[in-house]
């Protein structure tokens, strides 16, 4: 598969992302109370490294649209209840989001704040504070968001230390209607931060991540044949997963004798 946007071959490789499925259910309050503790403790042990959707971000739908086929390496296999509770718990107005920082972002008064530049590709990203700074008063989960501009722009977030635990560069299909065009999205999740991210009050910090893909492909002799693997990283080496309209790019692949025959071809499984 070709994916054209960044003019790269690309291929998928780990996705540690939450599954996620099924309509929002419909039927009595009672039932939507149980579906939603339901979602609410499956997603416990996902919050690690993943973030609850946001309405207010056009792009997370496909997120949650992609998570109906991806799998959570905390959670295993999810059965269909567990997949509707999900998609009650994350999509329900009533549940704890992070604090949504973009360029209409108002701080509260006394909250320390400084700037942060981001790129001119459209992205967001999930920020951990560290226990220091929310002890301090740093909000203790934030989601940047920020819109594609000509050379980036610069939006107010509260100070302190971060860890970015994950992040996204978001383009729509070239030549279309913004409104009506299918989104690209390029992401990264690490549990562990991808990144520190400090924000002090007197100076203006960067976020430094680009949407810069790089392809690795490993071939390993096997028993009887033998094996291929191809992932994109960033320029920081981690894996990226590359995805349009919420559904998976996943790459194909076509192997040749030496008079050009081809012996076979196939498409790398999301692993």
């Amino acid at each position: 598969m070709r994916c054209t946007m960044w003019r790269s071959t690309v291929a998928t490789a780990v996705l540690l992302a939450l599954v996620v499925g099924g309509a929002m259910a419909q039927g009595k309050p009672d039932e939507q109370a149980k579906l939603y503790a339901a979602g609410k403790k499956a997603f416990a042990g996902c919050a690690a490294c993943h973030f609850v959707s946001d309405p207010g971000i056009r792009e997370d739908a496909d997120w949650l649209k992609l998570n109906q086929v991806t799998a959570c390496v905390s959670a295993g296999d999810l059965t269909a209840e567990t997949r509707q509770a999900l998609d009650v718990f994350l999509s329900s107005p009533e549940t704890l989001r992070p604090l949504r920082v973009d360029q209409n972002f108002k701080p509260e008064e006394g909250l320390a704040c400084a700037k942060i530049k981001v790129p001119a590709t459209a992205g967001s990203a999930f920020l951990k504070a560290e226990r220091e700074s929310i002890r301090s008063g740093t909000p203790p989960k934030v989601r940047l968001h920020w819109q594609a501009s000509q050379s980036g722009q610069t939006l107010t977030i509260p100070a302190g230390d971060y860890k970015v635990i994950g992040y996204r560069f978001y383009r729509p299909d070239a030549g279309t209607d913004v409104k009506e065009a299918k989104t690209w999205t390029i992401s990264v999740t690490d549990v562990n931060g991808c990144a520190d991210l400090s924000i002090a009050k007197d100076r203006e910090t960067i976020f430094s991540f680009e949407p810069v893909m790089h392809g690795n492909l490993s071939v390993e002799a096997a028993d009887e044949g033998v094996k291929l693997e191809f992932a994109i990283r960033n320029e920081k080496g981690s894996v990226l997963t590359l995805s349009r309209d919420g559904k998976m790019c996943l790459p194909e692949f076509l192997i040749l004798d030496r008079t050009q025959k081809e012996l076979y071809r196939g498409a790398f499984e999301n692993t």
